[in-house]
């Protein structure tokens, strides 16, 4: 019965450690695409104002 237990409580713990990682992959991710439309925004500006000094 305690053996039961403990594997009990060693999955629960696991479990907890995979959302954990999942988690932190995730806002990895987030953050990733945050910083790539920040530079996407960035280069859309510098094309447009490059398009109007050549105008």
């Amino acid at each position: 019965m305690e053996l039961a237990n403990i594997k009990i409580k060693h999955e629960i713990a696991i479990n907890k450690i995979i959302k954990e990682k999942e988690k932190f992959i995730n806002d990895c991710v987030a953050e990733k695409l945050i910083l790539e439309k920040k530079e996407l925004q960035q280069k859309l500006k510098l094309a447009k104002f490059r398009a109007q000094k050549e105008m």
